[in-house]
């Protein structure tokens, strides 16, 4: 049973905040880094966010995984990995954790750069903010196409905003999908459940990972796009079926 309701106007509502929700991607900004320094910084910063997330995701939420093995046997190659977000900070070491000790980097918004202390490393562990508007689309399409043809996952969240231990999947805009599209790579997906157990404060944590996925290559870029998002959402939602325990409950202002 719920212990906690919430009350939204729209599945795009936000129900977490950053101190600077508001921050803008410079024009100048950078996506991509070729300097020694940089590289280094980002290979000690993920080794620590690797550490830190066993003992976040295993000690204190015993998550259970099923089918990762399906990342491990994905090839050299690049890949998605589309996923339901229902946790703030845990959300970001699932990701991390699900392709193990494969290369990362994650699409997320510009808001996340706002998250005091966390905000200014997220680029180290390879977080890609999305540009306003049309200005720096094109250097941050190619920064993710880098990341595929290096041989990394990307991770993206299409439901873009974070609901707490939310058990459904909610709709996302097919313009999530134009990367794999664009990159003919695989996309697999990551399903977070929620499952009562008997001591602790949260529910147990079941996360699977399916895929992979592909659209059909005959058919025009926009219909690829349509056809991926409605594969992801329509496994994502089978998944979902598998929680059985509500923490929290949503529900549609009158």
């Amino acid at each position: 049973m719920a212990r906690i309701i919430k009350y939204y106007d729209d599945v795009t509502d936000d129900f977490v905040t950053s101190a600077h929700q508001d921050i803008r991607i410079p024009d100048d900004y950078q996506w991509e880094h070729s300097g020694w320094w940089w590289q280094a910084r980002r290979v000690v910063v993920t080794a620590l966010a690797r550490v830190a997330g066993w003992f976040i995701l295993h000690v204190g939420w015993h998550v259970r995984w099923v089918n990762r093995a399906a990342l491990r046997n994905a090839g050299k190659g690049g890949y998605f990995l589309y996923a339901n977000h229902t946790q703030p900070v845990g959300d970001p070491f699932l990701m991390l954790a699900a392709g193990q000790s494969r290369g990362f980097a994650a699409v997320v918004s510009g808001a996340n750069l706002g998250i005091p202390f966390l905000g200014r490393i997220l680029p180290w562990v390879g977080a890609l903010p999305i540009p306003e508007g049309m200005h720096g689309l094109a250097r941050f399409n190619h920064a993710v196409r880098t990341q595929i043809d290096a041989g990394r996952y990307v991770a993206i969240f299409p439901e873009a905003h974070v609901w707490p231990y939310y058990t459904g999947i909610r709709p996302f805009s097919t313009a999530a999908f134009h990367y794999p599209v664009a990159t003919q790579a695989p996309v697999y997906t990551m399903t977070v459940t929620y499952q009562h157990r008997r001591w602790g404060r949260h529910p147990r944590m079941t996360v699977f990972i399916d895929g992979p996925l592909r659209p059909n290559a005959t058919l025009s870029r926009k219909q690829q796009q349509v056809q991926l998002a409605d594969m992801v959402a329509r496994q994502m939602r089978q998944r979902s079926a598998e929680s059985t325990y509500t923490y929290i409950t949503y529900q549609r202002r009158d």
